[in-house]
């Protein structure tokens, strides 16, 4: 059964390990699914992530990708 996921949001969390060749084909890969758009996220070297309280200022650090 189809189902209709266009109002929905998902996230890859991909390790810095993977190559962007393979980046390339887990998204080629998610673009048959009728996902139109990525954001890519990365760290943001301004935030100190050892705060307990970081996700109180957090802001998406990232680009929409093809």
């Amino acid at each position: 059964m189809d189902q209709d996921i266009s109002d929905c949001q998902f996230n890859l969390i991909i390790d810095n390990n993977v190559n962007q060749v393979q980046i390339d084909s887990i998204k080629t890969i998610l673009k048959t699914t009728g996902i139109t758009s990525m954001f890519r996220i990365y760290n943001n070297d301004d935030i100190d992530y050892s705060k307990t309280d970081w996700l109180s200022d957090f802001e998406w650090y990232g680009i929409y990708e093809e």
